[in-house]
């Protein structure tokens, strides 16, 4: 589940609890990946069922159900569970009507008004999504709430089967992602504002990995030096070749000082153009990003 982010199910389990030693029991456990907000599992949802055929289990099963909406109303994401024969909702935890802003109940009696509340734009999506109920399915969509506002979730649903292999269920984790959203979103402001700032000043912007000796150019960076990318290899060797030598010792020993932490990289220095007439450039102003291996 961790290594390939797929849901398990139905899995058999025999065995005895330290309560019961000697006491043979079996359980039916379906396992599923938790994902963060960039699609990565950081962990592991279980559903436990125990499949022991003996007298009086009334009692251990209601306490088993109990256990299970503790566990359902504490967490943050929605947690729903579907009886797909029936087209009904078995159970939906309290935090769908802090996401949806609507009542469990609403949608206990009308199992299809959680699809209404989203976006109009996400309407489709969503549904084409969830069309299949046999395979998991992952979808990010808007949810209109009844106060207007707008909230991202990322809904993750896998199907459960009966001993027979027919489908019976489907169950599912809905995570708020809004504020991941608006940070995404936040940084795409900020990336073209930068992108804005430095075409306007006449500015490139570059990295250099000094383990892999690797440099990096933006393409404003090819302009001040008067080369064409699909002409050139970058690498130390090209850069120090188009410096002025006489301004070369100058830089080696800034970035000396930069590489121990003396001070920041800037630097101003001459540049010779490839059809050797000379450019001044000034004005630089970076701080090394220095890639370590262990």
């Amino acid at each position: 589940v961790l290594q390939n982010g797929e849901t398990v199910m139905n899995v058999d389990i025999v065995g005895e609890t330290p309560k019961q030693p000697g006491v043979v029991r079996t359980w039916s456990s379906s396992f599923f990946p938790l994902l963060s907000s960039d699609g990565q599992p950081m962990g592991i949802g279980i559903i436990v069922i125990e499949t022991t055929e003996r007298g009086g289990a009334e009692q251990p099963l209601q306490a088993s159900e109990e256990k299970f909406r503790q566990v359902a109303e504490k967490i943050q994401e929605v947690f729903w569970l579907t009886d797909v024969e029936n087209q009904e909702v078995i159970y939906v935890s309290p935090a769908y009507e802090r996401i949806w802003g609507r009542s469990c109940d609403s949608v206990y009696a009308n199992p299809t008004s959680f699809i209404e509340a989203i976006h109009s734009d996400d309407q489709q999506y969503a549904r084409d999504i969830m069309a299949d109920a046999a395979v998991p399915t992952t979808a990010e969509y808007r949810v209109l709430c009844p106060d207007g506002n707008l909230r991202w979730v990322c809904d993750r649903s896998f199907p459960i089967f009966n001993e027979a292999g027919h489908l019976i269920r489907q169950a599912g984790l809905t995570q708020d992602i809004t504020a991941q959203k608006q940070a995404a979103t936040q940084l795409q402001d900020l990336t073209e504002r930068l992108g804005l700032a430095v075409q306007s000043a006449n500015m490139g912007i570059w990295e250099w990995d000094l383990v892999a000796h690797h440099l990096c150019w933006d393409e404003r960076m090819f302009t001040l030096y008067n080369l064409c990318a699909a002409d050139v290899s970058l690498s130390e060797d090209l850069w120090r070749s188009v410096v002025h030598p006489e301004d070369l010792p100058v830089a080696d020993a800034m970035l000396q000082k930069a590489l121990t932490g003396e001070a920041d990289y800037q630097l101003e220095f001459r540049v010779i153009w490839p059809d050797g007439t000379r450019s001044e450039t000034d004005g630089f102003d970076a701080r090394r990003k220095v890639l370590l291996s262990r």
